[in-house]
């Protein structure tokens, strides 16, 4: 408004107007030209915020123009956080308003809204108890020795959501003991005359031989924002450090670079002040800060001890978005974006949109909040499955508030709840992906293959051995592999095991007996040879043997106490399958005849006799049986 009013000026050559803004920004000697009448032959326009309300008398107001509208400071009980809120007056604050014009001599007041409006409006403001930071309150109530707000009589009763708050708050900042009642540190921390946040991170910077550094820091956080104004406007809290340490080069009555040296000196003064408080406190010693000495590397420690909820990391490197610690987002605006660090510490921001703005703060280290804040920071193991990399991983990671610090794959070894986990976790891929991921020896297949022959032909329930089919084996997972597994994190370790072992151990002794007398590894013909039985399809088992090694053999093997014949392949001497029989004695009277003139000439240096009933049985040629 300001600026167009000066254009209209401008453009209309118009020069006894004077423009007096007045707000609790500008300093004293800005404030008294809008309060003062304007000089003869001059008109003054004000444009002023609700700090015209007051009871203050501005001389020479005969016209007030109203908005209808205030800005008010809301305190967020579920951010922890303020924000400044455009909202319509009250019924009150427009009477108010209006008797600006009438105060020294009649005048005139116009709204700027129908007075159907003006019926709807509140017809008094929000009591400050209802939207305010109430900490200071309940340390207040905590020193009386009230720990419940109820116990008092109010005009308006605090909301219980911002008592809760302020209850986490006293707590984490040691004023209140587990319960709620104050402790020596709150007692100190009412002695500063600060808000609980700035009074808790003086005295412990006491500790660190910063206490008047920290002295610095609370008075101005407390007075206006030193660049208020200034062309360099920046969200570093070292920048107005800076400008109070060093020595002004003009007039304490004019300004440097847009800074009000006035104001400058009021926060030095406020600093003394504070430091003067701190050092009577009776627990705090502030010999080691005797000299005043300034450590600004210590400037983001000691503000996060004031503001632990507003510790910060930068959500993607280089960009503006950061994660504060109490789990809410916030970011720099675009014209204070000179200073982009990992890992910062608010002190002023508000919450006025999904994120909030960030306006002042100090760099902080991660090394630093490992060192100064180690008991905030929370260790804690989670252990998921990575698909990738086929292997259970636990990660640890490091938090302080909702921040992650680090994340770090961690071994079980020493952990046997966590090993216990991994294990869970890994049997549970493994049933996913299928049995086949693990390594299934010949022996391991092959005792599956027995067991199940023997299941299958079992129909009246007289061996109980266990089922080893794929769905029972992938369902008791938990049973037979798990109890075995050690350091085993993935299924390429796990393929290492010995899975025929592992199917072993499910059976007993006697079961162990039964299978190798049922359903044989081997058997052992005419020859002397033990040939490997083939159980792959359970319900035909296959002995595959070279003809000559079966002579005199009159009978088809069987197993399964006889219950269950083998099916013969039988083979030539270059091991290629001749014939397929079940009747090894029909073949010997009939069909024998035929394959040994087919073959006898191919392979004349093997045993071709004519009576395979009384012949020998060999695996050697006929040169080597004579020698």
């Amino acid at each position: 408004v300001l600026s167009e009013i000066k254009r209209y000026l401008q453009s209309s050559t118009i020069d006894n107007i004077k423009l007096a803004p007045l707000h609790g920004s500008l300093s004293k000697q800005q404030q008294d030209l809008a309060i003062q009448a304007a000089p003869d032959g001059h008109r003054k326009i004000v444009l002023a915020t609700n700090i015209a309300e007051t009871s203050l008398t501005i001389e020479g107001i005969s016209c007030v123009i109203d908005s209808g509208l205030e800005r008010i400071l809301d305190y967020n009980p579920a951010s922890g956080m303020n924000r400044l809120t455009t909202q319509f007056i009250s019924q009150d604050s427009a009477t108010q308003r209006s008797g600006r014009a009438g105060r020294l001599s009649s005048g005139t007041c116009y709204r700027m809204w129908t007075q159907a409006q003006q019926q709807r409006l509140q017809k008094h403001s929000v009591a400050e108890i209802l939207h305010s930071d109430l900490s200071p309150l309940v340390l207040e109530l905590a020193n009386w020795g009230v720990q419940q707000p109820d116990e008092m009589r109010w005009l308006d009763n605090p909301p219980a959501s911002a008592i809760r708050q302020a209850k986490a708050l006293l707590s984490e900042l040691k004023a209140i003991d587990d319960r709620e009642k104050i402790t020596q540190h709150g007692r100190n921390m009412l002695r500063l005359g600060s808000h609980p946040r700035l009074a808790h991170m003086m005295l412990s910077a006491v500790d660190f031989g910063q206490a008047y550094h920290a002295s610095l820091i609370a008075s101005i956080l407390t007075e206006k924002d030193l660049l208020q104004g200034s062309n360099d406007k920046s969200i570093d809290l070292h920048e107005r450090i800076r400008l109070l340490t060093e020595a002004p080069r003009h007039s304490a009555n004019r300004s440097t670079q847009g800074i009000d040296q006035q104001l400058r000196k009021r926060i030095l003064q406020s600093a003394g002040d504070f430091y003067k408080r701190l050092r009577s406190c009776r627990d705090t010693d502030c010999s080691k800060s005797a000299d005043r000495h300034i450590d600004l590397e210590m400037t983001g420690v000691l503000l996060a001890h004031a503001y632990p909820d507003r510790i910060a990391r930068q959500r993607c490197p280089d960009e503006p978005r950061y994660l504060l610690s109490n789990g809410k987002g916030a970011l720099i605006p675009e014209f204070l974006r000179a200073h982009l660090h990992e890992y910062l510490v608010a002190a002023n921001l508000d919450a006025k949109n999904t994120e909030a703005t960030i306006y002042l703060a100090a760099e902080i280290s991660e090394q630093q909040l490992q060192d100064y804040f180690s008991d905030s920071i929370t260790h804690e193991e989670s252990v998921a499955w990575n698909e990738t990399q086929q292997r259970v991983e636990i990660n640890q990671t490091s938090s302080i508030g909702k921040i992650v610090l680090q994340k770090k794959l961690i071994s079980a070894k020493d952990n046997a709840a966590l090993q216990q986990t991994v294990q869970q976790i890994l049997v549970q891929a493994i049933e996913a992906t299928g049995l086949q991921c693990l390594n299934w020896s010949d022996k391991a297949i092959a005792l599956r293959q027995r067991v199940q022959l023997i299941n299958i032909n079992d129909k009246d329930g007289d061996y109980a051995l266990p089922d080893f089919s794929d769905g029972a084996l992938s369902d008791t997972l938990g049973d037979w592999l798990q109890p075995f597994l050690k350091g085993e994190n993935s299924i390429r370790q796990c393929q290492k095991l010995d899975i025929y072992k592992l199917l072993l151990n499910q059976l007993d002794w006697q079961q162990q007996q039964m299978v190798d007398r049922l359903a044989p590894e081997k058997i052992t013909v005419p020859s002397g040879s033990a040939i490997r039985i083939d159980y792959s399809d359970p319900r035909q088992p296959v002995l595959a043997v070279r003809l000559q090694e079966v002579f005199g053999l009159n009978e088809t093997p069987a197993i399964l106490d006889g219950r269950v014949k083998l099916i013969m392949h039988l083979l030539s001497p270059a091991r290629r399958p001749m014939q397929v029989t079940q009747d090894l004695n029909s073949f010997w009277q009939t069909t024998y005849h035929e394959v040994k003139k087919e073959l006898r000439g191919k392979y004349k240096r093997h045993y071709w006799p004519d009576d395979p009933f009384d012949a020998q049985a060999t695996s050697k040629t006929k040169k080597q049986m004579n020698r």
